[in-house]
């Protein structure tokens, strides 16, 4: 992936703060790209693209012992960043970026506790092509570090796994942030047109949602497999036993939606409904409409760039609500009451209407209250902020 220093020599720069990433929903425009490596170059700031999305692995080998092995044609899902091994080292620390530079890959402390690995074992990876690959295990390092991600990559093994385009931009140690903020107004990037830029500095988003690690943390881990025509089939065990009415619709009280949901997230939804009766607001919800195409538990791959970059949607836990669909199809201006809005928020959930495409049906499990935030959202800000 392209790396721009702009007069810097990454591999010996200190760990730096003020970091900024841009990108578009899905895999990363040549338009974007481009426009971002142009306004870090204006703000003498260092610039890569990177990669984010979810791979499977079947299997940790140890030497010649097997340590876990998910059942043939299964794998779990495991998210990962890819960097190439002169950027990793500002951002990450040498020892991400040595490792990454003689071909190995570093695992986050969550990853290792989940995968029950260690220095030295080897993943097995599915590749886009369905191979296996064994990547090398070169270092564990706090999940601080990788950003949240379970897996560092280098660029060169990335592409091995045919996951090597970018899906963001990421830039640091700019002059300073005024200079970089208007450096990215002068190209254009401003955060309209489905271009969203996060900063190292800014607030807490009550939209953000969590990351792949913490919400196996929260709610479990199974095996998938995929099927043909991208269909997605999960662990029916782990289904049983997570996932309301096994899997089929069942009532909520007070207001009668009917869902399939994450157990520990159903008393959170059922929370919500009950105080959006309370305060008179419920013919906010078409209930026709949510209990046909709308409600929680869907394996799948998220609609917009999941399969390329094997994402698996937040349905496929079960701790994701839609509501709504016609009138706040993906993509369009939300429509959905802004009071209803913030009571989710109050209730642990992030809600789609300010992602990077709106989706403005979808609220997400994140299990701390959000309705407080100063955060200055498109749609629906909070009333504090």
């Amino acid at each position: 992936m392209p790396t721009r220093q702009a007069g810097r020599v990454a591999a010996t720069s200190p760990l730096v703060t003020d970091v900024v990433r841009v990108f578009n929903p899905g895999e990363l425009t040549t338009a974007t790209e481009e426009l971002a490596h142009r306004a870090a170059y204006l703000a003498g700031a260092a610039s890569a693209t990177g990669r984010g999305g979810t791979l499977g692995v079947s299997a940790v080998r140890r030497r010649a012992a097997m340590v876990q092995a998910a059942p043939p044609g299964w794998a779990w899902p495991v998210s990962y960043t890819m960097a190439h091994p002169d950027v990793a080292t500002p951002l990450m620390g040498r020892r991400v970026g040595g490792t990454l530079g003689w071909g190995g890959v570093v695992l986050s402390t969550t990853a290792a506790h989940l995968r029950r690995a260690e220095v030295g074992d080897s993943l097995v990876v599915v590749g886009a092509d369905g191979r296996p690959l064994e990547l090398l295990v070169g270092a564990i390092v706090a999940d601080e570090v990788t950003g949240g991600a379970e897996v560092v990559l280098s660029s060169a093994t990335a592409g091995a796994l045919g996951r090597s385009r970018g899906t963001h931009v990421v830039i640091w140690n700019p002059r300073s942030r005024n200079t970089l903020d208007a450096a990215l107004r002068a190209v254009g990037l401003d955060g309209r047109n489905e271009t969203r830029i996060r900063r190292s500095w800014d607030p807490p988003d009550p939209d953000a949602t969590l990351g792949l690690a913490a919400t196996k943390v929260a709610l479990g881990e199974f095996a998938y497999r995929v099927l043909p025509g991208g269909r997605v089939e999960i662990d029916p065990a782990w289904v049983a036993a997570n996932i309301s009415g096994g899997g089929e619709r069942t009532s909520f009280d007070t207001i009668d939606v009917i869902a399939a949901c994450h157990v520990k997230v159903r008393g959170a939804i059922q929370a919500a409904l009950r105080e959006i009766a309370a305060r008179g607001l419920a013919d906010g919800i078409d209930l026709a409409n949510t209990n046909r195409y709308g409600g929680c538990f869907q394996p799948r791959f998220n609609r917009i760039g999941g399969s390329a970059a094997g994402s698996l949607s937040r349905h496929t836990w079960g701790m994701a609500f839609d509501m709504n669909t016609v009138t706040n199809a993906q993509g369009q201006v939300p429509q959905l009451d802004c009071r209803i809005v913030n009571i989710f928020r109050r209730h642990g959930f992030a809600w789609g209407g300010n992602f990077t495409r709106p989706d403005g049906m979808h609220f997400e499990w994140v299990g701390e209250p959000r309705h407080e935030l100063p955060y200055p959202s498109r749609y629906c800000p909070n009333a504090s902020g």
